[in-house]
């Protein structure tokens, strides 16, 4: 809310649009969220990198464009990547 109001002590007015404003979006996404469509999460651009990363190398070594010899003299080798994503899925699964 605060960041909505742009500073702390702000006219009364703008007070009054910004919670109009919230109670709006509060109501959007009720309505939202009853008709099953709930508000996509955001994802950071440099996670979607890494997944995408992670996807094309995948790929690439099941398609054999790419060895784990070949591959694990680099500082982020395919070995280091696919041993990130066995912890990932398992640090994943286990929340669930």
């Amino acid at each position: 809310m605060r960041r909505r109001l742009g500073h702390s002590h702000p006219p009364v007015l703008v007070t009054v649009e910004a919670f109009q404003a919230d109670l709006a979006l509060s109501e959007q996404l009720i309505e939202l969220d009853a008709r099953g469509q709930p508000q996509a999460k955001r994802v950071k651009r440099s996670t979607q990198q890494l997944q995408r990363r992670l996807r094309s190398l995948c790929e690439d070594r099941r398609d054999g464009r790419k060895s784990r010899e070949r591959d694990s003299a680099r500082p982020w080798s395919l070995d280091s990547i696919l041993k990130l994503r066995r912890c990932w899925t398992v640090m994943c699964s286990s929340d669930a």
